[in-house]
């Protein structure tokens, strides 16, 4: 993922083309990508230090959900995904109305 924030589209290593993203940069995905043979990209939410958010319909409950992603060279790496996942379990535990409730962890692997 680029973060220099370019306004023109940009190719990946894979063929497929990265579209500008409303703050800055390029995203991953884009509406109707599907991930993980489950949810269907919705919009772009932002961008962060582990990854981006994005607005994802849930086609197995017909709900709107946030989804949140790993950058490609923190999913490599062992202690970044086992960080994410503690990130997880600890949000679990919250039980509050201005916190988002994590429900799920799930791979999508891109195609080359």
């Amino acid at each position: 993922m680029s973060e220099t924030g370019a306004t023109r589209d940009e190719s990946t290593a894979s063929g497929r083309t990265r579209r500008p993203s409303p703050i800055h940069g390029t995203t991953l995905f884009q509406p109707g990508d599907l991930l993980a043979a489950r949810y269907r990209v919705v919009r772009f939410i932002a961008r962060g230090g582990m990854g981006e958010v994005y607005e994802a319909e849930d086609l197995e409950l017909d709900v709107r959900v946030a989804v949140k992603t790993i950058r490609a060279e923190r999913a490599g790496d062992p202690l970044g995904v086992e960080r994410l996942k503690r990130e997880i379990l600890a949000a679990r535990r919250v039980s509050h109305p201005n916190v988002v409730r994590l429900h799920d962890l799930c791979f999508h692997i891109l195609a080359d």
